[in-house]
Parts: C-alpha cells; structure tokens; sequence
C-alpha cells in the first residue's frame, strides 16, 4: 500500500531499511509489539514484529521486513479506511496513535484490536511508531454479555411477582426487588443491610440454618423452604422459599424468590377438614340424633336428584324401598352402632338405583347419639356389569339364543321333574365353514339367526333351542311319547321337521341360498344320564349323521360309542411320547405397560408320525382320561423350575408365570401336596405362579374348590378364572372364590368395533375392578383391540399382537439380558 503524506517530509529512503540480508527483530519480544516505519516514497515496512503479533496477523515475520501489506489485507474491509486515516493523521500531528478495528480473515475469524503507538521522525524523514495491540474481543464479548444479562436480571426482578431477594454468605440483605419489600411492608432501598432473621422467624431453626450453611456451603445447590416471615407491621405471613447460591468475586451469595402462601395454606386446612367426612366419589351425609340431614356432599346431591336445601331435615334413607325380610338399617343400628348392607333408593325422578350403605353412629362421652354419618357407594355400574355377565353367560352373543350352559340347565331341570322322556337333538349345518368364508362373517351370522329361529317353531314354546357352538346347534323337547307314539319315533319325526325347516332358502343380501344339516338324537329317559352324557351321545349320532351322508336324522345307538377305542389309543399313545419327552413347552407373553412381565406356557406334542401337534388335537381327550393329571403335573414342575432359573438374574426376577390346571388334576386328592412338594424342590417363588381354572370347577364341588383355592393363597400362588366370558359364570362364586385374577376370553374381543361387543368387554372389566381383581385379556390382536382395552383400564394383555407361543430359547431372546 502506499500513503502520500503530502507534507514537508524529505523524499529519501532510510538507509537502514536497505539490506535483505538483515533478519528482522522481534523474536525476544513479548507481547503483540511492533515497530513500523511509513517511509517518504509512501510505503511502509516492519522494523520489528513480535511472535505475538505475527500470530494474531497470520504471517511470517522475514514477510513484513520489505512490505507490510498483509496487516492492511487483514484490517476489516469496513474498518479499513478508519484504520489508515487514523496512521495519517498521526504521522501528520506526530501524536500518539491509538485506535480501535477489526480483523477479519479469510475463515471467518474476527478479533477487536486496541492499538496504541508512539511516532517518531527520523533523520531521513520516516515516520516510525513503536507499539503494542491488544485483543479485546473476548472482553468487549463478555461485557456486552454481562451488560445484557444485568438488564434481563433487573427486567425480571421488576416484573415478577415473586419476593426476590439476595442475602450475602452471612445472611445479610443486599438486593431485594419492590416486590419483596412488599411483602414485608417496607421499601427495598431501607431494606438493604437487613439480617433474615430480622424477618424469618424460623431463622433459629436448626433446620433452616443447616440449608442455609449447606447452600453457602455448595454453590449451586437449591432448596425448597416453608416458612413464616413477620413483617415490619408484625403481622405473620407464610411463605414458600425456592432458594439457590452461587459466587460472585469470591464470595457465596444466596439468591431467594419468596411467595406468600398464606390463603393457600388456610384454604388447604379447610379442604382437609371437609374431605375427612366428604372426599371422593362416593354419596356422603351427616344426620342428627333425630335422623334429620343436617349436612351432604355434592356426590349425594348428584345421586338423589334433590336441591341441597330439600334435603335438609329429611330422613336419609326417606327414599328406601323395603326388601322382602330385610330389617330395617335404623334398628340394627340402635343394637350394635353400625349397619352395613345393600339398599335400593330411588331418586328424586322416581329412578330406583342400587346402593351399598355403611351407617355409623356419633356419640357423646355418655354414650348418646349426636349424629349418624352415613356413605353410600352407587353400585349401579356393578350390577349393569352383573347383568350383562349373567346374560353373557347364558346367551350366545351373535344370535341371541340360550347358549350350551343355559341347554344343561334345562336338561338337568327336565331330569328333576322327572316321569317324562325327552329328546336331545345336536345339529350341525353342512358345509357351513364354505359358506361362511365366501360370504363373510357377517351373513353368516344372519344364516345361524335364520336357522336358530327355524328350529325355534319346530320345537314350539316348550323346547329349548341353544347354539352351542360355531355351526352347531342344541335342541332340548321334552314330553315325548304322551300322544300314544314311542318317543323314537316322535324324536324321528320332529328331527325330519328340523331338517325340511333347515332346508328351505336363505335369504342373505338378495341372495337364496340353501344349507342342510345332519342332526343326532339322544333320548332323555327318567333316571338314566346326566346332561353332558346326554349331549356327547347326541354329539356322536350327529357325526354318525355326517358319516352316512349329511342331511339325515340319527338315533343314538350304544355302538356309536365304538370311537372310545380311538381315545384309548390316543392315552397310550400320550403315555408313549411324555416317556420319549415328545412335550413341549412354548411361552406365550405377558404385556403390561409395553413390558414384557410374563408369560403363559402352552403345551405342544412333538409327534413323531403327526408332526407338531397343537392342544386342540390331544388336550379334550386327555381330560377325559388320566393322562392330563400327568401332562399338568409335567408343566407344572417345569414352569417352577423355569421360574427359579429366572429368579437367579435380576433382569428376569420378575417375570411370572401362568399354567392351566384341569378340573381333573385340580380334584386329584394329593393335588395340594403336589404344588407344595414341587415349590419346596425347585425353590420357585410361588408368588410368581398363577394357576388358571376353568369356569366347569365351579360347578362341581365348590366347597372343595373354595377350601383348594385357599390353600394355594396362603401358599403365595395365586388363582386366574380362565376364558372368561364364553361360558357360564356365576357372580356368586366370582364373589367368594378367592382368585385374584380373571382372564377374558379371546372370542369376546375378537369385534370390538361392534358396540355390544365393546358393552360387553367394558363390563367384565368392571366387574373385575369391582370386585378386586387384576383383569388380562387373551387373543389381543390389533393395535385398535389394544388400545381399547387399555383405554378402559385392561392393561395386561397377551396375544399374536404382543407375541406368538414360542419355545423358551426364542422367549428369552426378547428379554433384557441381566449382566
């Protein structure tokens, strides 16, 4: 660069500044320093030039000795005029150079450098300054940073709400914010030099004063502190204190934000006392000794209908509706001081809903009555849920009809009356499955309605028609025989009215279609088989229906029965392979909340002829036989020495584990002995056992399944009732058993998009929540059936969804693995 300095400066080169040969000084320097000469002819060298400043320049010291050009190529191009006429006018007046610009390299860099020199002129009319620079980027950075948190800091201490204060290592006021000052009734500025305990009066506590040490103590600590502060008024106020420290110039500070709590602490104490006596959902009310309301909450509003000031001094319990041989709650409560019990109410509208009572009487030191409090639970979701189990279980939900459980039930009364010969029919449609799947689920249904209310009018008023399952049906006719004809042949006859009526067109969606049946009879004579007896010999004359051809009509006939040879065979076959260990076990999972918690073992035949076998093809003839005791007794033993193999690794300590007992295992006398005698070996911990029952223990023996069932809870294991919702249960024995979990069947859930099917699922649910018990669905296979269930508060789940029945290997491959 050259700088014409148009004044009276001789035009001729220093003679120092010839010679290459010379290095250039600066190397012993310390700092950014610098010795520059503006030589007469305009251009400029370095005399001298520290490492510093060559660094911050980004050039070679020998560089500069014959042309200093690359420290103007680094000057900011917007700074780069200030920066030479700053030089120029120094060299002019010969005054002290200083100046402030900036450096910009290529990379994007900047640095803020403060110059500072002095001139001189030498013999030969150049001008030299000698200097030093200074990098103030970094300070210049932090002050602006520093000046704009100072202004946020005073923005936030002006606009909060919040008392703001900050106390010095010593506890001393030396900021406070308007808002603080107040809360204690005086002006921030008068404030400052305060002591907190001036104002804190839990300032003695040991409590607070070890905070506040231990806050001094580590900076950048925080606590949350309840106190009381007095104002300068001396009234008291309580507060809650968030409080925090740091270190500024080397001293601790603690940096508080008060807020007053007083009116929320006084509305809390007031909140507590009124929710002893009338928290929570449940209708609540206090009487006085004349039976008089005197007080309710808003949940006995809502439920009686009636105005809060209608109900002052009525009877509680005016809308009551008397049960036959119920005695009346007032008088049980004058013997013993307590009534609990069930009542039927009826609002203000006239609506009668269930209620479950708990009364109790309030009385003085000597023994009179000053009030009665009384609670009352609305049981109506309950027993809507009731009602819609009982009618699950006996109904069939597609079709309507009376399902298997309710046809047994009339068998077994048929049986009672006695002196009367009836017949049982089992139908089957023909080729039903085809049908179903070539025009879907929804006309085949339609197709089995039809075909249910066809044989409806053939057995008229008195008979008893009950889909038992899939494409079968049951028909119960009683009082055969009274019009002179043999019962066989009345059975024959109406078996060809069921099958004329079977055969008639269909009308699915503008379609005719046509189906047969094949149909089997057993007839029901006083004093011979039981119902199920009855319905497997009605069973085995409708395949013998099937064999000779379909859309016939077949009389049981006692050499149908030779098919008990196959299931002879299947047990010795069954005995073969659990000898050769032919039995598999394969994990199915257990969700809960996205984990995997645990999982139900189901067995497998690894047959060597047939291949894998699933339960279906050997477990329904097992349990007819003895082989299942030994089959479940194998499992059983294996799932408590899987359970104790997992409990030695904390990853899989928690997983549990749900096996199926058969009513014939569960009946077998040393059954009890068995589970002890297996726990005690393996050392399982049998809190991690579930043992699942069928609804058919139930029925038979409940004295002897309650006493089992009790056992193996004071044993640690708990009970399931399994496929819950497709067969019969009594809400009584849901009600005294003691299990601790009921499994939903997977036929329940399988259309939940359909609103009674949906109905149905929420009511089991609370049904169990009402009664206690943890609730698992089977056969969750979308994501929608997931969500619906978890959504109305069924979050244990199993099914293809969350997971298929695999072998133990691939099971625990999907578990966290433990270290």
């Amino acid at each position: 660069m050259n700088l014409s300095l148009h004044c009276a400066v001789p035009f001729r080169r220093d003679p120092g500044a010839a010679g290459a040969s010379l290095p250039l000084p600066g190397e012993d320097l310390a700092g950014i320093v610098f010795v520059f000469r503006l030589l007469r002819d305009g251009t400029y060298c370095a005399a001298a030039a520290s490492d510093a400043f060559c660094a911050l320049y980004r050039v070679e010291r020998h560089v500069l000795r014959h042309d200093a050009q690359p420290v103007f190529d680094a000057v900011h191009p917007d700074d780069l005029d200030g920066f030479v006429a700053s030089l120029l006018a120094s060299a002019r007046s010969m005054r002290p150079w200083q100046h402030e610009y900036r450096l910009r390299f290529p990379d994007g860099v900047e640095h803020l450098i403060s110059g500072n020199a002095l001139p001189s002129l030498t013999e030969q009319g150049n001008v030299v300054w000698n200097g030093f620079l200074v990098d103030v980027t970094a300070r210049r950075r932090s002050a602006a940073r520093a000046e704009l948190w100072a202004r946020h800091s005073q923005l936030l201490m002006e606009m909060t709400t919040d008392g703001i204060h900050i106390l010095d290592e010593a506890g001393f006021l030396v900021e406070a914010n308007d808002a603080f000052a107040q809360m204690l009734g005086g002006a921030a500025r008068q404030m400052l030099g305060m002591h907190v305990s001036e104002w804190n009066l839990e300032w003695d506590t040991p409590t607070l004063r070890q905070c506040f040490a231990g806050l001094v103590a580590t900076p950048g600590t925080a606590a949350t502190i309840d106190a009381r502060y007095r104002r300068l008024d001396g009234r008291r106020i309580a507060v809650r204190i968030y409080a925090t420290s740091t270190v500024v110039e080397g001293r601790a500070y603690v940096y508080c934000s008060s807020s007053d709590v007083t009116e929320e602490q006084r509305m809390h104490r007031e909140l507590s006392i009124a929710a002893i006596a009338f928290q929570g959902p449940e209708s609540m009310f206090i009487a006085d000794a004349g039976r008089q309301l005197v007080r309710v909450n808003r949940a006995f509003i809502a439920a009686t209908g009636y105005q809060e000031s209608e109900l002052a001094g009525m009877d509680p319990l005016a809308g009551r509706i008397d049960a036959a041989g119920q005695a009346c709650p007032w008088l049980e409560l004058a013997r013993s001081g307590a009534w609990s019990g069930e009542l039927n109410m009826r609002r203000k509208n006239g609506e009668v809903y269930p209620v479950l009572l708990d009364l109790s009487a309030v009385v003085d030191e000597h023994g009179n009555v000053d009030n009665y409090v009384g609670r009352e639970t609305d049981l109506s979701a309950r027993k809507a849920a009731e009602r819609e189990i009982a009618r699950l279980a006996y109904y069939d939900e597609p079709t309507g009809f009376p399902n298997r459980r309710m046809l047994l039930e009339r068998l077994a009364q048929s049986a009672m009356d006695g002196g009367r010969v009836g017949a049982l029919f089992h139908i089957d449609l023909d080729d039903f499955k085809a049908l179903n799947d070539r025009l879907g689920h929804a006309a085949g249904d339609r197709l089995l309605h039809q075909a249910g209310e066809r044989l409806l009018s053939v057995a008229g008023a008195g008979g008893t028609v009950a889909r038992l399952k899939g494409d079968e049906y049951g028909v119960f006719i009683d009082g055969l025989g009274a019009a002179g004809a043999t019962p066989s042949a009345e059975a024959l006859a109406a078996g060809a009215r069921m099958l004329a009526a079977l055969n008639g067109p269909y009308c699915l969606d503008a379609q005719a279609l046509r189906s047969t049946a094949s149909i089997g009879v057993a007839l029901a004579c006083p004093g011979t088989l039981a119902g199920e007896q009855l319905m497997e010999q009605a069973k085995l004359a409708m395949c013998s229906a099937k064999a000779q051809g379909r859309n016939t009509v077949r009389i049981f006939a006692p050499t149908m029965q030779s098919p008990y040879c196959a299931q002879l065979a299947l047990e010795a076959d069954m005995a073969r392979g659990m000898q050769h260990g032919e039995f598999v076990l394969h994990f199915q999972p257990q969700h809960e909340g996205g984990q995997v918690v645990g999982a139900e073992l189901l067995v497998r035949w690894k047959h060597p002829v047939k291949g894998l076998l699933m339960p279906g093809a050997f477990i329904e003839q097992a349990e007819q036989g003895n082989m299942i005791v030994a089959l479940g007794s194998w499992v059983l033993e294996c799932a408590c020495a899987q359970l104790a193999a997992w409990h030695a690794h904390p990853a899989t300590a928690g997983l549990s584990l749900s096996v199926n007992v058969s009513a014939r295992q569960f009946r077998q006398a040393d059954f009890l002995a068995g589970v002890a005698d297996v726990l005690r070996r393996t050392g399982a911990d049998p809190a991690r056992l579930t043992i699942e029952l069928t609804e058919s223990l139930l029925i038979d023996d409940v004295d002897d399944t309650i006493a089992k069932m009790k056992a193996l809870k004071s044993m640690g294991i708990g009970c399931a009732l399994d496929d819950f919702g497709v067969c019969y249960s009594s809400l009584t024995y849901l009600k005294n058993l003691p299990f601790a979990e009921m499994k939903i069947d997977q036929t329940v859930i399988q259309d939940l998009r359909d609103p009674k099917s949906a109905a149905i699922v929420r009511a089991i649910i609370v049904l169990g929540e009402t009664l206690g018990l943890k609730v698992v669905a089977e056969g969750v296979e979308t994501e929608d059936q997931r969500a619906f269930l978890s959504t109305h508060g069924c979050t244990r789940q199993q099914g293809y969804l969350h997971g298929r029945p695999v072998p133990l290997q691939e099971f625990a491959s999907s578990l966290p693995r433990h270290g």
